[in-house]
């Protein structure tokens, strides 16, 4: 009988029943995907290397080395700490502190690569108990190491992005969304400044409807320009779009369209725009501390009110990483969770003096839902490509 009720109390209110699933489903990827992460210790990070004589200090008694096969060392944080060679992948061999003392008087500047690479693993594990104990309060690091950690945890991600999404968004009504998005971003000493492009489509009878009476006045493309510090950065970009991002917060867009209801999200329907929309611009605020996100709107032609954003991210999980969020509406919190399927990485010309990481996340797929009327979904792939210093 119980299991009865449960049935009928939730087949007649379907959108309860699609919330209990996405709190589940976050259950579930935490118990078991984060806590087993937060408990195991992570390896540190390999660098590829390809010099034979460096090979060679690890078993003086090869005479060849595989071509097939891709060599990588790091340095872990034990102490004294243990070089550790790696081949496709697998640890095969470590090298004590007197052997390691006699590679680094040959490579110097791997040296400095490697010792550099042990205070950014802030970034692969800057949570917890771990990261206080094992990092900021670690006696091998210095007043200055210390503070570089600490100033990771609000670092913004440098390099070359390109990533290409498809979205369907509900208010009432359902849109569909397609975009590719190119942005730079570059740091000198601790200050951060990129730009972006995004282009943007829709599609829908809400649309065509909305692109007939814009008389085109509006924009499918956008550019964006980025300047922050660590923990904290802004966004100005221009918002001419034929139909606001985050219209899916406004409960039934039709009804505003047809002078039913007021609008509560929105700041007024797009046919009242004036010749001004085509040059709008929005303002966003980002700020970040470790895993903690929030981010804020302003754009007083396309809202009534600033969009809040509070959310968590990069969560580790067997899957890969994730997040959830929760979005300010007009009357509501509407939540959100993501996940990032785990990324490939290689590298392009290693063997120069500079390195560009190449990192390509197969799919990140999100998902906003308030209601069967009311949700945000989607997927985007990312390529991103970094550049460092190998001298």
């Amino acid at each position: 009988m119980a299991i009865a009720g449960f049935k009928i109390r939730y087949l007649k209110h379907p959108e309860k029943m699609m919330l209990y699933i996405l709190y589940l489903c976050g259950v579930v990827v935490t118990v078991t995907g984060v806590l087993p992460a937060y408990g195991v210790p992570r390896p540190c990070n390999p660098q590829v290397v390809g010099d034979s004589l460096v090979l060679s200090l690890f078993d003086p008694l090869s005479a060849e080395i595989d071509s097939n096969s891709e060599y990588a060392i790091c340095l872990d944080n034990s102490k004294p700490p243990l070089l550790i060679l790696f081949r496709d992948g697998t640890q095969v061999k470590g090298l004590d502190s007197t052997l390691a003392d006699t590679f680094f008087a040959l490579h110097p500047a791997l040296r400095e690569k490697l010792s550099a690479q042990r205070v950014g693993r802030v970034n692969d594990d800057n949570s917890g108990d771990r990261f206080f104990r094992d990092k900021l309060f670690n006696t091998d690091l210095d007043r200055n190491e210390r503070i570089e950690l600490i100033l990771n945890l609000g670092a913004w991600p440098v390099g070359l992005a390109v990533s290409k999404g498809v979205g369907l968004g509900g208010s009432n009504v359902t849109i569909l969304s397609n975009s590719i998005r190119f942005e730079g971003m570059g740091r000198f000493r601790h200050l951060y400044f990129g730009a972006g492009l995004k282009r943007d489509w829709c599609h829908g009878s809400l649309v065509d409807q909305l692109f007939s009476d814009a008389q085109n006045n509006y924009r499918n493309h956008s550019f964006s320009f980025t300047l922050g510090l660590p923990f904290l950065r802004y966004e100005i970009k221009q918002a001419g779009w034929i139909l606001p991002e985050f219209f899916w917060l406004e409960d039934d867009i039709i009804a505003v369209l047809e002078h039913r209801t007021a609008p509560v999200t929105v700041a007024q329907i797009p046919i009242q725009w004036d010749k001004s929309h085509k040059r709008n611009w929005e303002h966003q605020l980002y700020s970040k501390i470790g895993h903690v996100r929030f981010t804020m709107l302003f754009d007083s032609e396309m809202y009534g009110r600033a969009i809040v954003q509070l959310s968590v991210d990069e969560l580790p999980s067997g899957l890969g990483t994730w997040g959830a969020s929760l979005t300010r509406a007009a009357d509501v919190w509407v939540p959100g969770a993501w996940l990032h399927l785990p990324a490939f990485q290689i590298s392009l010309f290693s063997e120069k003096d500079f390195e560009v990481p190449v990192h390509i996340g197969p799919l990140h797929l999100y998902f906003h839902y308030w209601n069967l009327r009311r949700f945000n979904l989607g997927g985007t792939m990312v390529v991103h490509f970094g550049l460092n210093k190998n001298h």
